[in-house]
């Protein structure tokens, strides 16, 4: 009974659903200012991860993604500054981009600390539309050829720290962006992210 109700109400209060579309990074333990600009610099040493992630190998058009992370605290160990150079490809668009990261530590006591971070970046959004197979060749509001497109994207973070519990909240896109394409038409629409 409960389970109806819930889903009732969320069918009449909810009148459009967004998702973000940032690349699939399964190692956030290792990385986590990939998501979470607080977390530049955890360590008192300068880091850097690069990661390779190919889904569904062996199939045309399969996501792929890359990362390369490199972040170092600076100024009395307060200071954390960052960069991460990203691209994901999957079926006919790919991303591009860096995103430049800052991050301040407040000591709370020994071994306790908060840590607010700011993260800013550019992408380019690339489509391949010659990749395309349609069945109305003729359709005006179809797009062909290669098309980009250049966003960009801003994200906030906090982090708490201490010997025993990390934990984090953040936004790794406070603003949507939308990528302007134009149809066979000569119309404009948008790829919103």
């Amino acid at each position: 009974m409960f389970k109806r109700r819930a889903t009732t109400i969320i069918i009449l209060f909810v009148n459009q659903l967004c998702a973000q579309q940032l690349v699939n990074a399964s190692h956030y333990f290792f990385k986590p200012a990939i998501d979470n600009p607080a977390f530049v610099s955890k360590s008192s040493n300068m880091n850097a991860m690069l990661l390779h992630h190919n889904q569904w190998v062996g199939f045309e058009g399969s996501p792929k993604a890359g990362i390369l992370a490199i972040d170092a605290r600076l100024k009395e160990k307060k200071i954390g500054l960052g960069a991460i150079i990203e691209t994901d490809k999957r079926g006919i668009s790919q991303r591009t981009g860096a995103n430049l990261m800052y991050s301040y530590r407040l000591v709370l006591a020994k071994n306790n600390y908060l840590s607010l971070g700011l993260s800013y970046g550019m992408y380019s959004h690339r489509f391949n539309y010659s990749n395309v197979v349609m069945q109305d060749q003729d359709d005006p509001s179809a797009a062909n050829g290669r098309q980009s497109s250049f966003v960009v994207n801003a994200g906030a973070g906090v982090a708490f720290v201490n010997k025993k519990i990390e934990a984090g909240f953040s936004i790794p896109q406070l603003f949507s962006s939308k990528a302007k394409l134009k149809a066979l038409d000569g119309s404009n629409f948008f790829y919103k992210e």
